[in-house]
């Protein structure tokens, strides 16, 4: 109850003051825009803000896997969702020029929208489902084609509790339209340290394991779903292994 009750007050005296440092990395990130769209320095703001982000637990990380990894081939990144800190983690332990897809509500913050946009976000309506597709290639073919690496949670939002939802065929469907392979990441640990919906953040440890890379070459339309399986089933095998560690 105490550990509780000193936690509450931590995040209700921190998150505002993060929030009001979010909405100035944002003006900095527009800002180094405005001089040269995709600047490798606004990758470098974007790191800080997630260091940041992560002393609100304070949260500890651990990443394995990553010889994994081919930063030749164009990728998208696919991820159990569990927390908020499960984007900082990925851009801190992954080391790649990512960009994600981000739910419209986020473009609707002033400032915040507008940095999110120049760096190469996509927006994305979840209520529309399928119907999005074609935006959303759009927006990925932009975004590959400026040297960025993409990353969705197929789970479509996050997960409460050890259990993941299963997972949603829009991400391997865009893989496959646009020729992508597919990067399986684990995650656990995040929901522990900031339960989905939660305003009390604890302290975690967070551990994040890179699976084998996995070919969409010669893919269509018509193996979206294995594709799907193969990967939800990469993804739960290692999640379940590293939950067997602790």
């Amino acid at each position: 109850m105490i550990r509780t009750v000193l936690n509450a007050v931590k995040t209700a005296v921190l998150m505002p003051l993060f929030a009001i440092f979010t909405l100035t990395m944002a003006a900095a990130v527009i800002i180094v825009s405005l001089v040269r769209r995709d600047a490798p320095f606004a990758d470098k703001i974007i790191l800080f803000w997630c260091r940041v982000f992560l002393l609100l637990g304070p949260i500890t990380y651990e990443v394995s896997g990553l010889e994994n990894i081919d930063p030749s081939r164009k990728a998208v990144v696919v991820s159990n969702h569990d927390s908020n800190f499960d984007i900082p983690i990925a851009f801190l332990t992954l080391r790649l020029p990512i960009r994600y897809l981000a739910k419209k509500e986020l473009f609707s913050i002033p400032l915040f929208a507008e940095a999110m946009r120049r760096v190469g976000m996509i927006e994305t309506d979840r209520a529309v489902g399928v119907k999005a597709i074609g935006q959303v290639n759009t927006g990925v073919s932009d975004s590959v084609a400026r040297g960025h690496q993409l990353m969705i949670y197929p789970e479509g939002t996050r997960t409460a509790g050890v259990a993941t939802r299963p997972f949603k065929k829009g991400a391997f469907r865009i893989a496959v339209d646009n020729k992508l392979d597919i990067i399986p990441m684990a995650i656990v640990g995040s929901g522990e340290a900031w339960e989905p919906g939660s305003k009390v953040i604890y302290p975690g440890h967070v551990k994040a394991r890179v699976l084998e890379m996995v070919s969409t070459e010669g893919l269509t339309v018509d193996d979206v779903t294995v594709l799907k399986d193969q990967v939800e089933a990469m993804i739960h095998g290692a999640i379940d292994e590293m939950r067997d560690q602790t």
